[in-house]
């Protein structure tokens, strides 16, 4: 009663069942959301009195004044674009 089995059927058989395991866990996987946001670009102190034709002392000045707010990294500052933008509109809106 010894079955002669051919080693190719049973590989064949299964790699079948892997394939099928395979296919029914890959519909059950969902694309993640991307969670990151978009990074802002941030300006040096430089750039930031160039766009806004002001000096240094004014900038250091408006950030005590609460006007500006520096991001430090390490012992760097940078500036928010969006935030040096909106100064911007309202320094030429004001004259």
């Amino acid at each position: 009663m010894n079955e002669i089995v051919n080693p190719f059927e049973l590989i064949n058989a299964k790699l079948s069942s892997i394939h099928d395991k395979l296919e029914r866990l890959d519909e059950k996987i969902v694309e993640p959301k991307p969670t990151a946001l978009p990074q802002e670009k941030l300006l040096t102190t430089k750039e930031v009195c160039r766009r806004l034709s002001i000096s240094r002392v004014t900038v250091w000045s408006w950030e005590k004044k609460n006007i500006l707010h520096p991001i430090r990294i390490g012992n760097m500052k940078r500036y928010k674009e969006t935030d040096i933008e909106a100064i911007g509109k309202r320094k030429r809106n004001h004259g």
